[in-house]
């Protein structure tokens, strides 16, 4: 069921869209994603943009178009988070993220210290990569891979 507040105030169906939907929910909720997610380049771009990425081989065209896309993640984020609102948004390509892992990708803390300063302090918690370029982050345990489905 859709937030009777969302309805009354906009279209019904842009309740369905995270941006519109995350003002209204009251539960704590931690965004956890990479601003190049590859699935999200695959379904909003073109499959050959996913394997260029992984590849590393894209032109520049292409890197531009990918930016675009990293933009408007960003820009659909909420603005202005309550407290029990997180985020921590990498520049990885993947889509799974190593959330067990030991190593900092952003600043310097893991992704388990950012969520328990979030969940523990009740910090207003956001951590986003700043890179505009799709990073490798292979040597933090996250390995893009060619996606099959």
């Amino acid at each position: 069921m859709l937030p009777p507040l969302c309805t009354s105030i906009m279209r019904p169906s842009l309740c369905l869209f995270p941006q519109y939907l995350l003002l209204f929910v009251k539960t704590p909720v931690f965004i956890a994603m990479s601003a190049f997610d590859q699935i999200q380049i695959r379904l909003n771009l073109f499959r050959e943009d996913e394997v260029c990425l992984v590849s590393q081989n894209c032109t520049d065209d292409r890197k531009e178009a990918m930016q675009e896309l990293r933009w408007d993640v960003l820009a659909a984020l909420p603005k202005a988070l309550p407290l029990f609102r997180g985020m921590w948004i990498t520049s990885c390509i993947a889509h799974d993220l190593p959330y067990f892992s030991t190593l900092k990708i952003i600043g310097n803390k893991t992704f388990a210290e950012v969520f328990h300063d979030w969940y523990y302090d009740c910090d207003y918690l956001q951590v986003i990569d700043t890179s505009m370029e799709p990073r490798n982050c292979s040597a933090y345990g996250i390995n893009p891979q060619a996606l099959k489905y």
